[in-house]
């Protein structure tokens, strides 16, 4: 609850609000997480601003948002990947890094880049039937694949500990 007073808090203050409604721009404006994993193709590839939690452990990590409605998709597995060593040196990544080696989980304010699917990186076929096979093939990321989507974080706005 006070998670969520702090965002709404954030995003007054915040100069960026377009995108509440729900559109992905390249300036990175806040989208709920829900609606990033509920319309991923809208956002794949898009920068957005949103907040959620990050659970991390000894093989794996992984960024959601427990107050999101469980649908017909419940596979919304998401990679949290620090964007380069220039995120790694931040205090907000040093402070998440921190309290994830305590309690396992952070809520975050995160500014990063979505990834609905992984990339076929060789040159695209010209059906789209196979564009399709070859884009959603080779789809997961993380340890053993895990994850159905990524995110990569750019930078860290907000950090606190998460609540038993």
């Amino acid at each position: 609850m006070i998670y969520a007073l702090l965002v709404a808090t954030w995003l007054v203050a915040s100069p960026s609000q377009s995108a509440a409604d729900g559109r992905a721009t390249a300036s990175g404006d806040y989208v709920p997480f829900c609606e990033v994993v509920r319309n991923p193709e809208r956002y794949d590839q898009h920068r957005i601003t949103t907040a959620g939690i990050i659970k991390g452990g000894p093989e794996m990590s992984d960024f959601l948002d427990p107050s999101c409605e469980t649908g017909p998709e419940r596979d919304v597995g998401t990679l949290p990947v620090p964007l380069g060593d220039a995120v790694h040196r931040t205090a907000g990544w040093k402070e998440v890094t921190s309290l994830l080696k305590r309690d396992h989980r952070v809520f975050v304010v995160v500014r990063g880049i979505f990834d609905a699917y992984r990339r076929y990186e060789g040159p695209m076929p010209p059906d789209p039937e196979l564009q399709d096979i070859l884009k959603r093939g080779n789809s997961r990321f993380g340890h053993q694949n895990f994850a159905r989507f990524r995110l990569r974080i750019e930078s860290v706005r907000f950090v606190a500990p998460v609540t038993k």
